[in-house]
């Protein structure tokens, strides 16, 4: 699964390593099928030994929110406004509208793109090439995202992040 890949590719922990699923910090991963930000951001990341995070993903306005890993957590920022829909409601939805299930399918298509594209930008980008990546694709980031979280998503030191920032300012 393309999922797993992201995350092992991130943390650089082996393929047979065992895994346990978490509780979201948004919802239960069941209980809601979609969801889309109005406004404000989320970002995903995965908890390492209880402390340290690896940030996998950030959303932002106009996006939706699909976990890149039943694994992740995710975490919304204060100003955020969603909307949901209930699994059950999306079910309905998916198999009465022919138009709806396009726009899933597009939506997951488009996703899955996005995560391999990430994938392999981790694995063949220089740092330097992650972070014009980032910045380019999502300029909101540097604004509204932490340091330590923009370093963490792009696998680099904040005395580097702060180098890169500071020459591309």
């Amino acid at each position: 699964m393309i999922n797993k890949d992201l995350f092992f590719c991130l943390t650089g922990t082996p393929r047979n390593m065992s895994m346990k699923h978490v509780p979201r910090l948004i919802a239960k991963p069941n209980a809601i099928a979609n969801i889309f930000i109005v406004q404000g951001y989320a970002k995903e990341f995965y908890s390492m030994n209880g402390k340290d995070r690896i940030y996998s993903w950030f959303w932002g306005e106009g996006e939706y929110i699909i976990p890149t890993s039943g694994y992740s957590n995710i975490m919304l920022s204060d100003e955020a406004t969603l909307t949901k829909m209930n699994y059950s409601s999306a079910v309905h939805l998916l198999k009465s509208r022919e138009d709806a299930r396009l726009l899933y399918r597009k939506v997951r298509e488009a996703h899955c793109a996005q995560i391999a594209e990430r994938i392999r930008e981790i694995k063949t980008f220089t740092p330097i090439e992650r972070y014009i990546s980032l910045i380019t694709q999502k300029p909101w980031v540097l604004e509204k995202i932490p340091g330590n979280e923009i370093a963490s998503y792009l696998n680099i030191s904040v005395p580097v992040l702060e180098r890169f920032s500071s020459t591309s300012a």
